[in-house]
């Protein structure tokens, strides 16, 4: 990642799973800035055209056309529904809203950069920040860990105020939306139901702020196989580093 690079896409792959990702999000970005005067019930229309707006480059893919429209349909339905208990009690609604975290270690200023895919504002003025997943979702337990610290690390740049046009630094919830049309249909994963979410928030400042300063140190080695869950996982570097042969002698990583 230091070097920029990146893993190529195998060969004649025509549709992935990253694809159908950004689609949906398109839709739901979209939708989400067609509603603001549309009654409720006009929403599933609404995002349903978004949708095939969306889909529409590549709905003559028979994977597209079979299966990834149809679960769309299906998800498109069931997320309105979800959506309306979400707006019960809201006064605005950002999509697609940029943030940052600024901070200096041993002298050098770092910037931690992030998009939220949506950070509703409750009549309380307290804030709910979302995240949409397409595909699996990281559980509580993962995101204590810093294995999925994605939200928590949203959580911390709401806190400092630092995301665009939004005034409050209130926190109500961070939570995971599924909104990938599989089996486990739309559902969310809420923090707030996990623990204390400030305390969350903190633990993450503080892990990455450790983090920095780790990469300032020039004793500290940088790990070629990081935060992964399991050690038979496969990182897209595997072939880069030394791997193979730390495993035919033995070394540990």
């Amino acid at each position: 990642q230091i070097l920029k690079l990146r893993p190529l896409d195998p060969m004649g792959q025509d549709v992935d799973a990253g694809l159908r990702g950004s689609l949906i999000h398109a839709a739901l970005h979209n939708w989400s800035a067609a509603i603001a005067h549309v009654p409720t019930s006009e929403h599933l229309h609404v995002l349903l055209l978004k949708g095939r707006e969306a889909f529409a480059p590549y709905i003559d893919i028979p994977e597209v056309q079979r299966f990834w429209w149809p679960r769309f349909e299906r998800m498109a339905t069931e997320f309105i529904e979800f959506d309306r208990v979400l707006r019960a009690n809201l006064v605005g609604s950002h999509t697609e809203i940029s943030g940052q975290y600024d901070c200096s270690i041993g002298g050098v200023k770092h910037t931690i950069t992030a998009r939220a895919d949506r950070i509703d504002i409750l009549q309380n003025g307290e804030l709910r920040i979302i995240d949409y997943k397409s595909g699996s979702v990281p559980t509580p337990k993962q995101v204590k860990s810093g294995l999925a610290p994605q939200l928590t690390l949203e959580g911390l740049i709401a806190k400092k105020g630092k995301f665009k046009d939004i005034n409050s630094n209130e926190l109500n919830d961070v939570m995971f939306l599924t909104v990938g049309g599989n089996d486990q249909g739309v559902a969310s994963v809420s923090l707030s139901k996990s623990g204390v979410i400030l305390d969350e928030v903190s633990l993450a400042e503080q892990g990455l702020l450790r983090l920095l300063a780790d990469f300032q140190d020039p004793s500290k080695f940088y790990m070629p196989r990081h935060n992964l869950q399991q050690t038979n996982d496969v990182s897209d570097y595997d072939h880069l580093s030394r791997k193979l042969e730390w495993e035919l002698e033995g070394v540990d990583e």
